[in-house]
């Protein structure tokens, strides 16, 4: 199977979490068996403004590449904005779809129809959000940021020494960064894997005053930084409710370590405590959307009641 996948800056978001400010886009699949030269033809331009339908193919292990990896759902969710902020879709005309609907449009017609249509979506339950945000998840805690423990370069284009040398000379970052933070435990309020012997055996419970590895993608690397993770770099002695996921470095071809990472992806959430204990969010979504504005100790009291009446079986 051939698949083209472009580079794509993210400028905004109607609908859907943002999960890193680049993404990689796959443009939509042929509806036919045959391949033809428009499925052949390069069907995105560097520079071109685009507004995209688009569905996550992450955790796909056919077509997924990455965390950040999404297809344009149907051609007709594939739109070039002009010069002018007019609408033209790929799609060819007559083909009674959302692509004739704002054809010549203005962009901002079809954003505030979405937006209007998104504001009447039903909006989840907070038990559906901790059932979605904690059992979707192998770790939560309340966490201060100690520090940066260790920065890794992935040469993710493959290129030669010689190459990424001038690049990072030129102030350009040459591949993917990743970036380590030690993180103590101040609390834990869920951890999945203790509900688990049978697959962890020797697995111990974290204890307040461990330290933790949460790895990000994106940070400075000899002198060069990129930010590609979605929301604010961690702060040296922030304190944070975080939701975690098991990672490793071998999830990016890089020699594993043996020191155990989590991090904070789409599928997870971060919450800043404030000196007066008020939780602000990252994104206003999942916990976000629930807890931004109340106190920590409403949190954590509302994980331990989710816990006890949805353990995790």
């Amino acid at each position: 199977t051939l698949a083209l996948d472009y580079e794509v800056k993210v400028d905004q978001v109607l609908r859907g979490p943002l999960i890193s400010a680049t993404i990689f886009v796959r443009p939509a699949s042929s509806d036919s068996d045959i391949v033809t030269a428009e499925d052949l033809a390069p069907q995105m331009h560097v520079g071109e403004r685009l507004f995209l339908f688009l569905k996550d193919i992450s955790d796909d292990p056919v077509n997924g590449l990455g965390d950040r990896q999404y297809q344009v759902i149907t051609r007709a969710g594939h739109f070039r904005i002009e010069k002018d902020d007019m609408l033209s879709p790929r799609l060819p005309s007559f083909t009674n779809t959302v692509a004739d609907a704002y054809r010549g449009k203005n962009k901002t017609v079809l954003e505030k129809d979405i937006q209007d249509l998104v504001a009447k979506l039903p909006k989840p339950t907070k038990d559906e959000i901790l059932q979605k945000q904690v059992t979707g998840t192998d770790l939560v805690i309340v966490g201060t940021v100690q520090g940066v423990r260790e920065v890794h370069f992935v040469n993710s284009m493959e290129k030669p020494q010689e190459w990424i040398d001038q690049m990072l000379a030129e102030g350009k970052m040459p591949g993917l960064v990743l970036t380590d933070y030690t993180i103590v435990v101040d609390k834990v309020l869920s951890d999945k894997r203790l509900a688990y012997p049978r697959f962890f055996p020797n697995y111990k419970s974290l204890q307040p005053g461990q330290t933790i590895i949460v790895m990000r993608q994106g940070g400075t690397y000899k002198g060069v930084t990129k930010i590609e993770e979605a929301g604010p770099a961690f702060v040296l002695g922030s304190q944070e409710v975080l939701f975690l996921v098991g990672t490793s470095l071998k999830n990016y071809d890089l020699p594993d370590d043996g020191q155990e990472r989590f991090s904070t992806d789409s599928r997870s959430g971060r919450l800043l405590i404030g000196s007066d204990g008020k939780l602000t969010a990252f994104a206003a979504r999942g916990v976000g959307e629930v807890y931004g504005g109340q106190s920590v100790d409403q949190l954590e009291q509302d994980i331990a009641m989710f816990l006890k009446q949805h353990p995790f079986k």
